[in-house]
């Protein structure tokens, strides 16, 4: 998938879903009060529903915190780190 979108401009911060990718693959369940998703490269997924703020929901992104929803990974990084 590419993201047709200028990525230098500091205006830009969103995106068109002009294919409903993200629709279909990510937010499957309306909501009436919103949805976030954070995205990371390996292709884990945290959606968020609901009324919250987006510099509240950024804090998922913080290693300990994320790990809590994918411990898995946490300790194969962890692992990765001792070698």
């Amino acid at each position: 998938m590419t993201l047709n979108n200028r990525p230098k401009s500091k205006r830009e911060y969103y995106f068109l879903d002009k294919n409903n990718f993200f629709r279909n693959n990510i937010f499957k369940y309306p909501t009436l009060c919103g949805s976030y998703a954070a995205v990371k490269p390996n292709g884990q997924t945290l959606v968020r529903n609901g009324e919250y703020r987006l510099d509240d929901f950024s804090r998922y992104l913080e290693k300990e915190k994320w790990s809590v929803y994918f411990p898995s990974l946490q300790q194969v990084e962890d692992s990765n780190s001792n070698d």
